[in-house]
């Protein structure tokens, strides 16, 4: 289950690759790497705030519900940011100096 937001990531990397008109490169790829981690960390924190809930004697739709909109906003902020620091990397090639 964790894993499975990889490919979600991927398609945001090519699509705004896509959006500003840039070649995906090497250094593009290790923002991708970068990106993974923070998505899988996501992830991970849902799922545990999922199992402590259900553990708790919580219902598991409404767990998935509550934690959902607990989580929402710091794993939102954690990307945002995220996108804020690599979007550098992904704009490098327009700064390049040219020989």
């Amino acid at each position: 289950m964790i894993m499975a937001v990889i490919p979600f990531g991927w398609i945001g990397v090519v699509i705004a690759h896509w959006l500003f008109g840039l070649p995906i490169t090497m250094v593009s790829g290790f923002g991708f790497v970068a990106l993974c981690g923070v998505i899988i960390n996501g992830s991970i924190l849902m799922i545990e705030f999922i199992n402590q809930r259900v553990w708790a004697g919580g219902d598991l739709w409404e767990s998935l519900i509550m934690t959902g909109q607990e989580r929402f906003r710091p794993i939102f902020l954690t990307s945002i940011t995220t996108f804020g620091g690599l979007l550098p990397m992904v704009m490098e090639h327009r700064f390049r100096r040219r020989s």
